[in-house]
């Protein structure tokens, strides 16, 4: 009996040592190359189908993509060596509830809302380094960018296409990028605000920056941060 008793103190030992998985927020829809989820510390390799939980840290391969489809009809894309948290993500269709929080830390996504987004007081968000963007029922793509210098000497720039001609160089842009496909977003920081109309993006240089006034994007630089998150 005293060995019974034993063991069964044991069992309870190790059952409360496991981590407390929280409740299921998503699933994966797509994988490509490498991806995990870390939760509590315990971290596991995802595959097309797995469970995505409240709680866990979203990470890619330099080379991967992930796509995952929330409970709430969300999809999010995450691109290559990417990083981001599920701080929050509950919806009860019944009650008219529910709320969505994720932390982009690294990389870039894709986010296309569902029904949180349109609940009464829009309780869907993303926090960034840079800025926190509160969304009201939309598409967006944010994350770092690789954007178009100022002209060298004698440069010009496609009044049509706003493609460099020969004598116009690139550069790295630094910071942060957020760019509005439908919908409406605000891009939120302590030094200032960007109300972003479809087609419209804005860039933070630093954390303490402000967001960039609201501007249309080239095709090019759309279509670079889309190559960013495709999946090929």
């Amino acid at each position: 009996m005293r060995r019974m008793t034993r063991l069964a103190s044991i069992l309870l030992l190790l059952v409360a040592a496991l981590p407390t998985w929280a409740g299921e927020a998503g699933t994966v829809t797509r994988l490509r190359g490498g991806a995990e989820a870390v939760t509590a510390g315990v971290s596991r390799s995802l595959e097309v189908g797995m469970a995505i939980r409240e709680g866990d840290l979203l990470r890619t391969a330099p080379d991967g993509r992930l796509e995952v489809g929330f409970v709430d009809g969300t999809l999010l894309t995450l691109g290559g060596a990417a990083a981001l948290t599920v701080d929050a993500m509950v919806y009860d269709s019944a009650a008219g509830t529910g709320k969505a929080l994720l932390g982009a830390a690294e990389g870039a996504f894709l986010i296309a809302t569902g029904a949180i987004a349109k609940l009464e007081n829009r309780p869907f968000a993303v926090r960034t380094p840079f800025a926190s963007i509160g969304i009201r029922g939309t598409r967006f793509w944010g994350g770092p960018l690789a954007g178009i210098g100022p002209p060298a000497a004698g440069g010009e720039v496609n009044p049509m296409t706003y493609e460099p001609l020969p004598a116009f160089r690139r550069v790295e842009e630094k910071g942060f990028a957020v760019l509005l496909i439908e919908g409406l977003v605000s891009v939120i920081n302590d030094v200032g605000t960007a109300d972003l109309q479809p087609g419209q993006g804005t860039t933070i240089a630093a954390p303490d920056a402000p967001p960039s006034a609201p501007s249309l994007w080239p095709e090019d630089r759309v279509r670079r941060a889309f190559a960013t998150v495709e999946f090929r």
